[in-house]
């Protein structure tokens, strides 16, 4: 068979173009196969690019809407934050417990008082605290 094939290489007139015509068109078949196969990857890379995108367009305006709502939560939260002018009356201690008389009325460690936390009653003073905020605000006897 090996000799067969030789013999037709060299003898056969036209025999070697035409074999090499066919390895060329092999070769170049498995070139346009494996460039099919790179160029359906891609699409379907692209195509699931585009399903994400397309999915993060959905939700940006209920983003939107979202943020606006904040925004105007916040907004309403300093419009309506009470100003009161608080006066400290008294300071009362008994059994190591402190309790303190603000505006007529009788508050402890921990009570929130127009919009602000009791942190600390001391014999002459009180901390108060904004939870938004965490400023810290000191309101004493007066003299």
């Amino acid at each position: 068979m090996k000799n067969k094939f030789i013999n037709l290489l060299f003898q056969e007139p036209g025999f070697s173009l035409k074999l090499s015509a066919v390895i060329l068109l092999v070769i170049f078949s498995l070139f346009l196969t494996k460039a099919k196969v790179l160029k359906r990857a891609e699409i379907i890379r692209l195509t699931q690019d585009q399903a994400k995108a397309g999915e993060l367009k959905i939700q940006i305006p209920a983003l939107e809407e979202r943020l606006k709502a904040l925004e105007v939560k916040t907004e309403a939260t300093v419009v309506l934050k009470p100003q009161v002018n608080l006066v400290l009356k008294g300071v009362l201690t008994l059994d190591g417990e402190s309790a303190a008389i603000i505006n007529n009325d009788i508050y402890q460690k921990g009570d929130t008082v127009s919009g602000l936390i009791i942190t600390a009653i001391t014999a002459n003073t009180v901390t108060l605290q904004d939870p938004i905020t965490a400023e810290q605000t000191k309101i004493q006897l007066p003299e």
